[in-house]
């Protein structure tokens, strides 16, 4: 991997040195020095600690009608070996001609605006060692077009190859694995039931059309890929492990934004189409997939203060739809819940804001995760963020729907967590 990392920046930013005349280069990163702490579980496999320095540098150049840009990510923690990373997030070259832009690369695609309910945001993989609801992503690597005009943004992507997500191990306080469950390396399983290599080949697309109308803007997704959200857990019939896999999927998605005055209007809304019996060929006998919809509402209402600072409400709602409750219960943490925030921006020199948000599972009682935090610049270059997390997902002492306390978000039942983190930016 890191071989390749190299040829891509040579390609990405050798073309532009032959006229740096003419080039225009920025760059900035930033250095954090992270800790955080959870709740004593008293298990002594756990770390209920960690200690860590990250990092993230970005690189931009452009020449003439040819931008390329890097982004880089890398973390370390004194506590926890498996914690370490070294992720692509952008590493492209962009060409501009007319109302046309060509690009290749590993690039980091958003879409979505939502606070934590994301069912269109679907292309990259993450790195779930952090918030689920907004993990960190790793770059794609993709070529494609993009056709732009004033009443339509059109975007065709290939993607070649599979990045496996990043799940957290078991002992790591934010893995989803019930304790006691041994549990495999993620794996990609194609429509034959063939396994594939994690950076192996593969044959995946994407089409994106925006449509925007003054206030109004509506995007159409059309995605073939191996899904990196979805995991569907198979057990090994030779170790014994349990497998989480990745499905080939197609998805046909639509979301909507409106803004009205000071109010935001936003919905999502996925369906996926699987192939619903998969005969595997190694590990296992088969997988059943059954389609089903992702559907999420949200809005937003900006309260600006005679003070200069603002305040933002958030209410957002996800449910997913047509499939029996048992498989519901299994496809997504949030499978019918609701989220209701607040961020407050003093808008000062110091750049103070507070963010607060509670979601809570409108149907299983008792299935709460709250979440607040505090940040603020200590001066031109360094910033302190502090947060607190509280999940109360205590599971049922029967339920034949989850007799593991595997589904949602009890197997993070009681991981308090609280976390310190300095930036400085350069």
């Amino acid at each position: 991997e890191h071989t390749m990392l190299i040829k891509w920046l040579a390609i990405a930013f050798l073309i532009p040195s032959f006229s740096w005349a003419e080039s225009n280069t920025s760059s900035k990163g930033e250095i954090n020095l992270e800790s955080r702490f959870f709740n004593d579980d008293d298990i002594k496999t756990t770390q209920d600690a960690g200690y860590g320095i990250s990092a993230r540098i970005e690189v931009e150049n452009t020449w003439n009608n040819l931008t390329t840009r890097a982004q880089v990510f890398s973390r370390t923690d004194r506590t926890d070996s498996t914690r370490q990373r070294l992720n692509i997030e952008e590493l492209y070259a962009q060409y501009l001609l007319d109302n046309w832009a060509f690009f290749t690369g590993f690039r980091t695609l958003n879409w979505s605006t939502a606070e934590a309910f994301h069912p269109t945001d679907i292309i990259n993989s993450r790195n779930f060692d952090g918030p689920f609801e907004n993990a960190e992503k790793l770059g794609e690597l993709m070529a494609g077009f993009q056709f732009f005009s004033e009443y339509l943004n059109l975007t065709a992507f290939y993607m070649p190859t599979l990045n496996r997500p990043q799940l957290p191990t078991q002992t790591n306080r934010l893995s989803f694995a019930p304790q006691g469950i041994p549990l495999g390396e993620t794996t990609f399983i194609d429509n034959d039931g063939n396994v594939k290599e994690s950076n192996g080949a593969a044959q995946q697309w994407a089409l994106r059309a925006q449509l925007p109308i003054n206030d109004f803007e509506m995007n159409l997704y059309w995605v073939h890929h191996f899904d990196r959200t979805d995991f569907r857990v198979v057990q090994d019939n030779i170790s014994g492990l349990f497998i989480p896999t990745l499905n080939e999927v197609d998805h046909y998605a639509l979301s909507l934004q409106y803004v009205w005055d000071a109010w935001i209007f936003k919905s999502e809304t996925v369906y996926r189409d699987f192939k619903e019996n998969i005969n595997i060929s190694s590990f296992a006998s088969s997988i059943t997939r059954q389609d089903y919809g992702l559907a999420s509402l949200a809005t937003e209402y900006l309260w600006s203060h005679v003070s200069g600072s603002d305040t933002t409400i958030i209410l957002e709602f996800q449910e997913i739809l047509g499939v029996d409750d048992n498989k519901r219960y299994a496809i997504n943490p949030f499978q019918r819940d609701l989220l209701l925030g607040a961020r407050h921006s003093f808008n000062d020199v110091n750049a103070k804001e507070v963010f607060f948000s509670i979601i809570a599972d409108v149907e299983r009682g008792k299935e709460i995760l709250a979440s607040a935090s505090y940040s603020q610049r200590l001066s031109d270059v360094w910033k302190v963020k502090v947060g607190a997390r509280y999940i109360d997902a205590q599971p049922p002492a029967s339920d034949p729907l989850d007799p593991f306390g595997a589904t949602g978000m009890r197997p993070l039942n009681n991981d308090h967590q609280f976390d310190l983190t300095f930036s400085r930016y350069f």
